[in-house]
């Protein structure tokens, strides 16, 4: 009986390539877990039935989305920068350690900022905003009609209205 051929899976692959470059599997399976954490599945996981996302987010939403990805994306980092700065490791480490922690949470509470700028101003003040334009409306419509009823009218003359003829 002859062997089936054994076809490898792409995953076997990228292991095979990571290898051949010189790469640990310690190496090899941090660089595949980041890669999938990072939303780039590949292909064989992308063809398995599930559904692509439907629609559009909205603004405020896709801004909060962001700052959540962020976020989540930094925390596997954030943890080892956390043992870095408090465990036994040299000043130098430490001090980077803490700058990339800085940095982090700069980027996070600027990003947080701008969702949160962006939710007052769609949607707390969105009722608000819509209330003035229409007042706003109001008035130029009734501003209009006065003007539309003046030019209608023949203007009084003045100096018979002031002696009284």
């Amino acid at each position: 009986m002859a062997a089936t051929p054994v076809t490898p899976a792409p995953l076997d692959a990228e292991r095979a390539r990571l290898r051949a470059q010189g790469c640990t599997d310690a190496e090899i399976s941090q660089i595949i877990i980041q890669r999938e954490a990072h939303g780039r599945a590949s292909p064989p996981q992308l063809a398995s039935g599930a559904a692509p996302a439907q629609g559009v987010l909205s603004g405020v939403l896709s801004s909060f989305v962001a700052v959540v990805s962020h976020t989540r994306s930094y925390i596997v980092a954030t943890k080892a920068d956390l043992a870095t700065l408090f465990g036994t490791a040299s000043p130098a480490a430490r001090l980077k350690a803490g700058g990339s922690l800085a940095l982090k949470a700069v980027i996070v509470a600027v990003l947080g900022y701008a969702a949160l700028q962006e939710w007052n101003q769609h949607i707390v003040s969105a009722p608000t905003i819509a209330a003035e334009t229409a007042k706003k409306t109001a008035a130029e419509a009734t501003e209009a009609e006065i003007k539309a009823h003046a030019v209608s009218q023949p203007a009084p003359n003045l100096v018979d209205a002031i002696f009284g003829k």
